[in-house]
């Protein structure tokens, strides 16, 4: 029941509501797939690929626990160290002030 209510939600979301929000529109979506074989040089990479425009990064930061599932958190965490490294977060603002070389 509860995956069944996020997904009229999503539905809701992207289909019927986001239309008539003119003011929110992505030019571009990447999603990290909680990928946690991505390496800093590759998302670095990614990164200095992306198009100039709004660009969302769908992503997932979490944190190990030790009562939650290791291979449901690993790639979370892996996140979140890639996304709070100096130099992506470097690469991060450089796109967002428009300086990127």
């Amino acid at each position: 029941m509860k995956a069944l209510l996020i997904l009229v939600l999503c539905f809701i979301n992207n289909v019927l509501a986001r239309p008539s929000r003119k003011h929110f529109s992505d030019d571009i979506i990447f999603d990290m797939h909680w990928d946690s074989r991505m390496s800093k040089k590759k998302f670095q990479r990614i990164l200095s690929s992306l198009p100039d425009g709004t660009i969302e990064i769908i992503c997932h930061p979490g944190v190990m626990s030790k009562w939650g599932n290791a291979a449901f958190l690993a790639p979370r965490e892996h996140e979140l160290h890639l996304l709070t490294d100096p130099k992506i977060l470097k690469s991060i603002r450089q796109i967002r002030n428009g300086t990127r070389k």
